[in-house]
């Protein structure tokens, strides 16, 4: 997980996929599946 990949997701220019979802619960902790559904509820919040 590199700097740029992570700020990238945080500023909303990238989103989380199913493998960077398994690096990052690899840094920061859980599972990928969570990483996956916090994307997947965000996109959603953004089309409603």
């Amino acid at each position: 997980m590199t700097q740029p990949a992570l700020l990238n997701i945080i500023n909303g220019k990238s989103v989380i996929t199913p493998c960077m979802a398994i690096r990052i619960s690899e840094v920061f902790g859980g599972n990928a599946t969570f990483w996956v559904r916090l994307q997947t509820a965000y996109d959603l919040r953004e089309v409603s």
